[in-house]
């Protein structure tokens, strides 16, 4: 359990695999494979705050923050079956399971010249997530005693579901007693200033096929995927007022089709030139749509889905052990840039 003592973070770190089950090969080079890892973090971190380099000096302990502090408590387990079924097929499925505590007490600077220096109130936060999900694939090596050799399909799907409440409490004197600025973690108060209910949703199919023409190769590849992210608030600035300013639900549904096509030469000893263009995008997040403080207006559209066009042309190669070099150029192009958007 290491402990820094400038920063005060404290971080614990447990984990473990557990074979399931496992067959021995068997003719064809056939194989089942079934196993599960788990790893889990505690971390505990002591805010410090902004302060100069003069006070920093003058006091290496010196905080503006002494009473602010963050937990984050994560746990993943993984499920992995793996199969070699001969004849170039191949088929990997991955399930896994997420959940992450982040809270946080929080509350404004001291202010040594006041009369009371103090903060008058400190908040709560905790959020949580909880994930699920389960990635398939399978992949085809085909081409084999013919100019193709090598070449390979790959085909799969990618479904998950998340759970992400979200709350904020207020503490103060009057609700918590005087040593509310320290309340341990878990406290609440009749304050909530935000009360959120978040889930998303995500499916995904895909395919790729490499082809491989002696030392030429090109790979073609599509994806499509479908998001459906919603945030229900019970408590929330825009609910405070009335009228309300914003919706008590959101939701943002979408559609993203991806394609990306590369090639490349193998030349030389182990150097290559390629050329690789491909279309991204970045799914919708809780904060876009409904944050802290803010979120879309009555009579406002959700906005579309920032996305992204990238070209790659470059060479690279390892001629002699220990040595790397990669040489490109690239050409990158943005839409709709959600953080530009009003409603932030």
């Amino acid at each position: 359990m290491p402990e820094v003592s400038d920063t005060k973070i404290t971080v614990t770190k447990k984990a473990t695999e557990i074979k399931l089950d496992q067959q021995p090969p068997v003719e064809d080079n056939n194989q089942q494979e079934l196993f599960t890892k788990a790893l889990r973090f505690q971390i505990t971190e002591q805010k410090t705050g902004r302060i100069t380099y003069k006070q920093l000096l003058n006091d290496p302990n010196f905080s503006f923050t002494p009473y602010n502090k963050d937990w984050v408590d994560p746990y993943t387990t993984i499920l992995r079956y793996e199969r070699d079924f001969g004849d170039g097929w191949f088929l990997q499925a991955k399930g896994w399971f997420t959940h992450q505590e982040i809270d946080a007490r929080t509350a404004a600077n001291l202010n040594p010249g006041a009369p009371n220096p103090f903060p008058s109130s400190t908040t709560f936060g905790y959020e949580e997530f909880n994930n699920g999900g389960a990635d398939i694939r399978f992949r085809k090596l085909w081409g084999d005693d013919t100019v193709f050799r090598s070449s390979a399909l790959t085909f799969g799907t990618v479904v998950y579901h998340g759970d992400a409440p979200f709350q904020r409490y207020t503490l103060t004197e009057e609700t918590s007693g005087p040593n509310f600025l320290c309340a341990p973690r878990g406290t609440t108060s009749d304050i909530t200033p935000l009360d959120q209910s978040r889930t998303s949703n995500y499916q995904s199919i895909f395919i790729e096929d490499l082809m491989r023409i002696g030392k030429f190769h090109m790979v073609g590849s599509f994806r499509l995927d479908h998001e459906d992210v919603e945030v229900d608030s019970t408590f929330a600035p825009w609910l405070a007022t009335m009228p309300a300013t914003g919706p008590a639900s959101i939701s943002a549904d979408h559609w993203a089709p991806l394609w990306g096509f590369g090639m490349g030469n193998d030349f030389g000893n182990r150097n290559e030139t390629y050329f690789n263009a491909s279309s991204g995008w970045r799914p919708t997040r809780f904060f876009d749509i409904a944050g802290t403080s803010r979120t879309i207006a009555f009579g406002e559209s959700i906005p579309d889905p920032f996305n992204s066009l990238d070209f790659e042309l470059g060479v690279h190669g390892t001629p002699y052990k220990g040595f790397w070099y990669d040489v490109g150029l690239f050409w990158m192009l943005f839409n709709n840039r959600t953080e530009t958007q009003k409603y932030r």
